[in-house]
């Protein structure tokens, strides 16, 4: 994957921790964006067995590496849920494990349209692609150094939890030219 080639029309959200608000702000920008282009809404986890207890139950679509999920239903509680409701008109959920992103990431790639917007939220893609605008969520201290890596990529880091910050930060994402922008 060609790391300096920017997809312009992506909004990838990452973040230190789980319950930090990640998935608020995915559906905050889906939300936004949404109202003028069509978005697709995408969530990466990596594959460990503790991981599906907070993502909810999925049908399994797996090949030999990756599973990628489109969801359907809009009336559950999981993360892909929540991004229908939020105004996303296509969502995807994938899990695999960190050396099998980029090929997961060349197949997502061929499923979407080029007029669609993505707001995703991973932190792993951001290793392989550089975004329109890239947010990290950050919480407490997590003692972990390689979220120090993603943390000095973000074009804005937002506290945890914090939604006067998340709105603020909604309110000035602009579309312009094809590309997702902000001051």
């Amino acid at each position: 994957m060609d790391l300096e080639k920017q997809y312009k029309n992506w909004l990838l959200v990452g973040g230190t921790g789980r319950n930090i608000g990640k998935t608020t702000a995915a559906e905050q920008f889906i939300n936004k964006l949404s109202q003028e282009v069509p978005v697709v809404g995408i969530k990466i986890s990596k594959e460990l067995p503790d991981e599906f207890p907070y993502h909810g139950e999925h049908p399994l679509l797996l090949n030999k590496h990756f599973l990628i999920m489109e969801e359907k239903d809009a009336t559950g509680r999981k993360d892909s849920m929540r991004f229908l409701r939020a105004g996303a008109r296509r969502s995807f959920f994938i899990v695999c494990k960190d050396e099998f992103l980029n090929e997961a990431f060349n197949v997502l790639e061929k499923l979407l349209k080029p007029e669609d917007y993505v707001v995703c939220e991973s932190n792993g893609l951001r290793r392989i692609m550089k975004p329109g605008i890239f947010v990290m969520i950050k919480g407490e201290d997590s003692g972990k150094r390689k979220l120090d890596v993603l943390l000095s990529l973000a074009d804005e880091i937002l506290p945890a939890l914090n939604r006067g910050a998340l709105i603020e930060f909604t309110e000035k994402i602009r579309i312009q030219n094809g590309s997702l922008n902000y001051p």
